[in-house]
């Protein structure tokens, strides 16, 4: 356009230097003199070769080689705008017919966690997409959150794109950075220029620890900074379903109302999901939307609204052995596997259900019930989205797709937990006190985790769990609803697929290739493979022929119905003496999966050549896709290595009131140490109240405030079990002073399950109480931040309601960390603690 209007000019602004020389050349005869000639001539010659410069002034401002605008525009500048040619910005225009994307990730359910796969736990909306669409039931993910996250909105495998396990943890290496790069875009990204406006709400957990900071931005590692227009969610592994963690889009919001008002982030997420929705119709009905919603459900804490717990009463009495028995029955019914299929041996770590006492059985019980309560509870939400959908007549254009992100887990060891913390901190459970407070089991009161039987039977017919790369821990349910593209809705789907096929699926259905360059970065080759044309087609083939596993090196190979696997772990994570960092002591299976669905019959020593045929192709595999170094060393371990190459530990910090909560990986590291807390106050009423600063919740967790009497207390909560506090009977004066906190340490209990030290509260310098023995966590408080001012998620103590903000003036909080001396061997201890 540009060089044919140019041309145009040229030849216009020749014309009239002609038509203008011969004007000027008749007037010149007209002249008497030879002086008057003379300057026509020489204006005759500047008119001559400036007549087409000025017929291309009107296209000095239209340079095609110049992009202004971060859309092409193909419009036309002249001098004038009525001679100009105006071309609009507007948004991408979609396809027509495109669909809507609907992504729900429901959280550690296993393969028989539906009602559809064989579960008998009731899940009656889910079960009704399953019905009126497709079942596969050969679709694989990897065995831990992060990693299928991953995997499943960039189409690439998770070593590839540095989420080899949870981004909490880096080990240094590009396959365990926890950085997801711009090289491997995400899906919304890829739909964005497809006219798509795009969704993410719930769990995110691709967000490395240093970013989770609104203060410093790195909002690139957010959801938002992937390519998602809105999020509504927690940007952690898992969160309290009473007290979340929430974020909307890069602001951190607390919930809408409290526990005791009926709240529940389930129920939230799906209320966000709805409004999403119905602002998109009202304001611009025929753009499509990709959604994806990632519930905290039923990853512990597993919290059930009470009418949920009490759904399931006594309906597990018969133990998780009967149970495994009675749902391989039902998938057989269901035909959800084949009918040749045996069930995996009981793990050995597992006890028998019979060998259990009546007081263990009942606890196992009251865990399941609500396990079960949590699930039902997650399936109604859906079944609100969905009635929603259907109610605006857009379910029928609307491409639902529902999975789990690994199988069932196992972390809450064998006898369940109240409290979650204690696994991650190494702490045994103690069964006694389960039992005694049984009762509070999914309250507020609790963050319980199902012991590891039920889930182990959830994860039927398959052995082991998640963390795993046994069928347990990868194979999962995943549905497609999808009315206008589904000719026989109800049936099974056999073909073997993987969750990095979800992208190419995607955009094989909208007919777009993956561009070369998203925002200027070159783009990874895609992993997966699409598998649109099974959603007519039972008898296409599987797309998806050769898939590697790793997770703390458990490690697979598949190939064409092969498989082989290792564990390097125990079922609780654990590495068996003389294996640590030592790989080739692992033994590896063989299994023949196109004639062993179920992963039960180990072939290795009957066919040892195809046994090292397959882990020649791990090795393969593994070089491919980026997944060595094999780690298998401990999350503390990991970041006492990463603290001492970033130049040690900070152990000085001062924080003012009104900034915002501070995930835990950025706040002081007190465990195992000595401390000191300083509270600078300005008070100007002596009625003022709150919290001055705590870290945790009621999981675990420590808080400082001054109560309604105006007195200053400190409470220390040990995981629930024992509450230490200090409450001296002193007013805290108004103006100015400084109230302090002095921890010391002093020792490791010998069963290791706590660490010891003195706590003392001191008033300008002065002690006000004596010295109380406390007992503190040796590693985490779990994913409750650190707060100035206030307590924002579920309260450390009993004592109050959060958010207890403090209603008067702090001038600023310090802490100090004790360095590394005598004590730092006992702090050692605390890092090495899971070795």
């Amino acid at each position: 356009m540009f060089f044919n209007g140019l041309l145009h000019r040229i030849k216009r602004g020749v014309m009239l230097a002609i038509a203008t020389f011969l004007f000027f050349t008749k007037l010149s005869r007209l002249l008497s003199t030879k002086r008057q000639q003379a300057i026509i001539a020489l204006t005759m010659v500047c008119l001559f070769l400036s007549m087409p410069s000025l017929a291309l002034a009107e296209e000095i401002c239209t340079n095609a080689e110049i992009q202004y605008t971060d859309q092409p525009w193909e419009g036309e500048i002249r001098y004038k705008a009525e001679n100009s040619t105006p071309d609009y910005f507007e948004a991408p225009k979609p396809q027509s017919g495109a669909p809507n994307i609907l992504t729900i990730v429901i959280d550690d359910a296993g393969f028989a966690g539906l009602g559809s796969y064989g579960g008998r736990i009731q899940t009656p909306h889910l079960d009704h997409l399953a019905n009126n669409g497709l079942r596969y039931n050969n679709f694989h993910v990897t065995p831990v959150c992060s990693p299928t996250r991953a995997a499943l909105l960039t189409g690439r495998n998770p070593h590839t794109v540095g989420m080899a396990g949870i981004p909490e943890i880096s080990n240094g290496y590009p396959n365990k950075s926890g950085s997801i790069p711009s090289s491997a875009a995400m899906l919304p990204a890829l739909l964005k220029p497809q006219g798509y406006t795009t969704f993410a709400l719930g769990k995110w957990h691709l967000t490395p620890t240093w970013a989770v900071n609104p203060a410093t931005g790195h909002f690139d590692q957010w959801p938002t900074g992937k390519g998602f227009d809105h999020f509504y969610g927690f940007l952690g592994g898992e969160t309290n379903q009473y007290y979340p963690e929430l974020y909307r889009d890069t602001t951190r919001v607390q919930a809408p109302k409290s526990p005791e008002e009926g709240y529940h982030l389930s129920e939230d997420l799906v209320d966000n999901a709805i409004g999403y929705i119905k602002d998109l119709e009202s304001s611009d009905p025929e753009r499509p939307y990709f959604m994806y919603l990632a519930f905290g459900a039923v990853h512990a804490p597993h919290h059930t609204p009470e009418f949920y717990r009490d759904m399931y009463k006594y309906h597990f009495d018969e133990g998780y052995d009967v149970e495994r028995d009675e749902i391989l029955k039902k998938q057989k019914e269901l035909g959800i596997v084949p009918e040749d299929t045996q069930l995996t041996k009981r793990h050995p770590e597992n006890p028998r259900w019979l060998l259990l006492d009546e007081d263990e059985k009942q606890l196992f019980t009251t865990f399941m019930e609500n396990y079960a309560g949590f699930m039902t509870h997650v399936d109604a939400q859906v079944g609100r989205l969905v009635d929603y959908l259907d109610s605006i007549d857009q379910l029928d254009n609307t491409l639902i797709m529902v999975l789990s992100d690994n199988g069932a887990s196992a972390e809450g060891s064998e006898n369940g937990t109240l409290n979650e913390m204690t696994y991650f901190n190494g702490v045994p459970t103690d069964i006694d006190y389960n039992i005694e407070h049984q009762d509070e089991i999914g309250t507020v009161h609790s963050e319980p985790h199902v012991p590891w039987g039920w889930s182990l039977a959830y994860d039927t017919p398959f052995q082991w769990a998640k963390r795993f790369v046994h069928e347990g821990g990868i194979h999962v349910p995943f549905i497609v609803h999808w009315p206008a593209e589904i000719p026989d809705p109800g049936a099974i789907r056999p073909q073997w697929q993987y969750v990095t096929d979800i992208v190419p699926t995607v955009l094989d259905i909208l007919n777009v290739e993956l561009p070369k360059t998203v925002n200027e970065y070159v783009q990874q080759p895609l992993a997966g493979e699409s598998f649109y044309k099974s959603f007519k087609n039972a008898d296409a083939d599987s797309t998806h022929t050769v898939q590697y596993w790793e997770n703390k090196a458990n490690r697979a190979v598949y190939q064409d119905g092969w498989k082989a696997v290792t564990a390097h772990t125990t079922l609780l994570g654990s590495i068996p003496d003389g294996h640590k960092g030592k790989f080739g002591k692992d033994t590896w299976e063989l299994y023949n999966l196109a004639e062993d669905f179920s992963e039960s019959h180990d072939l290795a020593t009957k066919n040892p050549k195809k046994l090292q045929q397959m882990k020649a192709l791990f090795v393969k595999q593994a070089k491919k896709y980026n997944v060595y170094p094999l780690d298998d060393r401990e999350t503390a371990e990991l970041i006492d290595l990463q603290n001492k190459e970033l130049g040690a530990e900070k152990t000085d910090f001062t924080f003012y009131q009104g900034m915002s909560p501070l995930h835990q990986a950025l706040a002081p590291n007190t465990f195992g140490s000595s401390y000191t807390i300083d509270v600078y106050l300005d008070r100007e009423h002596p009625d003022s109240e709150g919290v001055l600063v705590a870290q945790g919740g009621s999981g675990g967790g420590y808080t400082l405030y001054i109560n309604e009497n105006n007195k200053l207390a400190y409470e220390y909560n040990y995981l629930g079990f024992e509450r230490f506090k200090i409450n001296p009977d002193l007013l805290v004066p108004t103006g100015k002073s400084k109230v302090t906190y002095k921890f010391t340490q002093t020792g490791i209990d010998p069963d290791r399950e706590y660490y010891i030290g003195n706590g003392q509260l001191f008033l300008n310098d002065e002690p006000i109480s004596e010295q109380v023995e406390i007992h503190t966590v040796p590693a985490s408080f779990g994913l409750e931040f650190f707060d100035i001012g206030q307590d924002t998620q579920s309260p450390v103590s009993e004592a109050y309601k959060p958010t207890f903000t403090f209603n008067d003036s702090i001038e600023k909080v310090t802490v100090h960390i004790q360095p590394e001396g005598k004590l730092g061997k006992v702090k050692k201890m605390v890092q090495n603690y899971f070795d």
